[in-house]
């Protein structure tokens, strides 16, 4: 008599190799194309001129602007949402600059 061997239909870790598969795929095709453009060159000047205005009066300008934009909405007309999003633009002019620095000089 010949005894029969049964296999599994998928062996026991195809799952784990479609989990692996999901991630290392993804991340190798990417990899390869993060190297293009290193150097920043091209948005070098464009970089140190939007930085420059952020962290000089130009943001200054537009942060106060909004916050006294935000200020007007909440107290003269009673908007509540359009004083928030004033409120949401000022500080987020502030933080622009340190997001747009760690942005321009992330090492990948």
């Amino acid at each position: 008599m010949i005894s029969t061997i049964h296999y599994p239909t998928r062996a026991a870790h195809a799952r784990f190799l479609q989990i692996v598969a999901w991630i290392i795929v993804p991340l190798l095709t990417l990899g390869v194309s993060a190297h293009a453009g290193v150097s920043g060159v091209e948005w070098q000047p464009l970089y140190a001129k939007v930085l420059g205005m952020l962290q000089g009066w130009g943001g200054k300008f537009i942060a106060l602007a909004a916050f006294g934009w935000g200020l007007f909405s909440i107290f003269g007309r009673g908007s509540l949402t359009h004083g928030l999003v004033s409120e949401g633009i000022s500080i987020a002019v502030f933080i622009l600059p340190s997001i747009l620095d760690s942005f321009m000089t992330a090492v990948i």
